[in-house]
């Protein structure tokens, strides 16, 4: 016993010495931590306190402005928040049907996981968004010296009526995630451009993340090709640096491939995407309405040539008339055919617009009972497109002349259509440029109260009721009527902002142009690199403002075309970044790095 109790004492002193060593080493942790907050000046001590609490706030204002419930919209927000609940149930995206890979997957998945981390949606949105900035700052982390700069840039992106609007962070629907998605694969292609001389360890992250974040942008939209001009771009300029380099050949052919696995791991996650719709539906693609029978038929159908109703109907009923004439696959299904321009597709003139006819002629397609499975209804579209090309290729029927910008939309024809898309697309560009339809308001949701309920219930956030449904006043209303006053006064704040940004960013970017040309004829290229990757962002704007414009002009509404371009407002912001700091170098260079660091 007496044996015991010395050990037993023993050891109770080394615990005791233990314990008195990690007090003094917590107090001298303390102590330097200390010292560390001592040495920070009180100015940055507020200035960050500052950043801090518009954070906050503007997470609050994520939080308490209520989402527009539009949950009786079965091919848009509805369809998307339902293939989210599917995800989450780990049915990836739900029963088969014409709607099922109708849209693309990243939205719903963005959903599922706020589901699986038990977060709202207006939370995920807010944590996404900002996660997304900080990256894009880290990416560009060589471009910017000065902490409070970065700082400034933060709150710059994070009160930009990119997404501090009804079109994004109001909506449950695929273009709520499309600023801060935006950031990512900007912020991967830049980052691996900046460290294109620093090793392959150094470009190698930035390089995975502007492959998976491409693919997640590709598969928000179905037309979010618009920004590959860029990613092909930045890639080409990083490949074609590496090469110029004083290296050895191996290091050069390493470095090329690490700049080119973006397009490797965006290859393989659609390859991915495929295959599992495959094995769930039994048809290899990530979205129907390209790239499949379907999208080879409304081809046909759009470029049939007969005469056009107005501009605003691609496809008339005459059309389908015709092109049952020519295809008995067609023809078999004209009762459902019938009952689509008997259901509500229809405007007052009996016809259907634009590209809404993509979407009734696959419910018809469906009611006659071909979308039981992928290779049903690919088999159904692939015989209606045989029988059409036949059809043509015999001279029952001529294509229309002009250039169609996609499978899904009507001709263009230059000599006619120029100078109307010339001016609908400046129109669009001045109101993006200076954000003229951004807004937050009150909205009422719309469908019965089942939808509205499920809308809450998945989202995590609050809706409006109409009056009469669920309650005589909803007080939802009333109680988001504070954070949307403040979101409306945000918004006008930052649009006085944006008409000193817009023209200043004009002019340092024409300042830009004309110090890289001349540095070019003395075979200087400083600022080449800068130029092209601002440029190169201008250009994919462009592309997504004048393809959007065309391809609206049946829904004669510019506010459409806002709501679908909200990308390029978060681009025009990059572009404004690019140049201004481009500027700033030239007056303020303790700011920035020396040109060496950056080229």
């Amino acid at each position: 016993m007496r044996g015991f109790f010395q050990v037993m004492c023993s050891l109770s002193c080394v615990e005791k010495d233990h314990a008195k060593e990690d007090n003094k080493k917590a107090e001298e942790e303390r102590s330097v931590n200390k010292r560390v907050w001592d040495e920070i000046p009180w100015k940055a001590k507020i200035f960050w306190a500052v950043v801090l609490g518009l954070t906050l706030f503007r997470v609050a204002l994520f939080l308490s402005i209520p989402v527009e419930a539009l949950a009786n919209a079965d091919h848009d927000d509805l369809l998307q928040v339902n293939q989210g609940c599917f995800l989450f149930a780990g049915q990836w995206l739900g029963p088969y049907n014409s709607r099922t890979l109708s849209k693309g997957i990243s939205f719903p998945f963005f959903l599922a996981v706020c589901k699986w981390l038990c977060m709202p949606y207006g939370l995920g949105l807010a944590l996404f968004y900002i996660a997304s900035i900080l990256v894009f700052l880290r990416a560009i982390k060589t471009f910017i010296n000065n902490p409070y700069l970065k700082g400034i840039l933060y709150l710059f992106f994070l009160y930009s009526p990119a997404m501090l609007s009804s079109s994004t962070q109001q909506r449950a629907y695929n273009i709520a995630v499309v600023p801060p998605t935006i950031l990512l694969v900007a912020g991967g292609f830049i980052g691996m451009f900046l460290r294109r001389d620093q090793g392959v360890r150094k470009m190698l992250p930035w390089s995975v993340l502007a492959g998976f974040s491409f693919a997640y942008f590709w598969n928000i939209r179905q037309d979010s090709m618009w920004f590959a001009p860029f990613a092909a771009g930045a890639a080409a300029i990083t490949i074609l640096c590496i090469l110029l380099q004083k290296k050895n050949w191996k290091k050069k052919i390493t470095s090329v491939f690490v700049a080119c696995l973006p397009f490797l791991l965006f290859e393989g996650v659609m390859l991915g995407i495929s295959a599992v719709n495959y094995h769930y539906y039994g048809i290899f693609t990530t979205n129907e309405r390209a790239g499949t029978s379907c999208a080879d038929v409304m081809a046909d159908l759009i470029q049939m040539d007969v005469p056009q109703v107005n501009e605003s109907v691609w496809v008339s009923r005459e059309t389908l008339e015709r092109a049952m004439e020519y295809s008995e696959t067609l023809e078999s299904i004209r009762p459902s055919i019938n009952k689509i321009y008997e259901s509500g597709w229809a405007t007052s003139n009996g016809e259907i617009p634009g590209d809404i006819i993509v979407w009734a002629l696959r419910d018809a397609v469906e009611y006659a009972g071909y979308f039981t499975d992928g290779a049903t209804s690919e088999g159904f579209f692939a015989q209606v497109h045989k029988e059409l090309t036949e059809a043509y290729e015999e001279g029952a029927y001529t294509k229309k002349k002009g250039i169609f910008l996609s499978s899904l939309s009507d001709q263009f024809i230059p000599e006619e259509d120029f100078i109307p898309l010339l001016k609908t697309s400046l129109t669009a560009i001045r109101r993006i440029l200076f954000a003229e339809e951004t807004t937050v308001e009150v909205y009422t949701g719309s469908g019965t109260n089942d939808q509205l309920r499920l809308f809450e219930s998945v989202l995590g956030s609050p809706v409006v009721y109409p009056d009469g449904a669920a309650f005589e006043r909803d007080p939802v209303a009333s109680a988001a009527s504070r954070p949307v006053s403040a979101g409306q006064k945000l918004i006008k704040l930052y649009r006085l902002l944006l008409y000193v940004l817009v023209p200043l960013g004009f002019f340092c970017y024409l300042w830009m142009t004309v110090s890289m040309i001349k540095g070019a004829r003395k075979k200087r290229y400083d600022d080449l690199h800068c130029w092209l990757i601002t440029t190169g962002l201008i250009g994919s704007s462009l592309v997504q403002i004048v393809a959007v414009s065309w391809f609206t002009t049946f829904l004669h509404s510019q506010h459409h075309i806002y709501h679908y371009c909200t990308g390029s407002l978060t681009i025009i912001q990059l572009v404004q970044i690019f140049t201004i700091l481009w500027a700033l170098r030239r007056f303020l260079p303790t700011l920035l790095p020396d040109r060496k660091m950056l080229y």
